[in-house]
């Protein structure tokens, strides 16, 4: 019961592939870095300030506006291989043997 993914399957597994490790990735790199941005805390790290110095810690939400269109880029990246992962498994599982 061996069943061959050649073909359009083939292409859409590739599709698969590439789309959720490179949307996956690239999601959670993108939201990361706007979550340390946008709160402040990368400001300290870059800086070096410690904890035995006080300095507030100065949060940038207008930073989360500019990383909304490259959060969504990756997103629907990661979505185009979900779904041509889900219909290759789709079309093998309903293919004659």
């Amino acid at each position: 019961m061996v069943r061959k993914i050649t073909g359009l399957k083939s292409v859409l597994a590739g599709i698969h592939l590439l789309g959720m490790n490179i949307g996956g990735a690239g999601t959670t790199i993108v939201m990361i870095y706007a979550g340390l941005a946008g709160s402040g805390i990368l400001d300290m790290v870059l800086n070096g300030i410690t904890s035995r110095q006080s300095s507030p810690i100065n949060s940038n939400v207008y930073i989360l506006v500019q990383i909304i269109l490259p959060i969504s880029g990756f997103a629907g990246l990661l979505s185009i291989g979900v779904i041509s992962g889900g219909l290759t498994y789709i079309i093998t599982f309903f293919q004659k043997s």
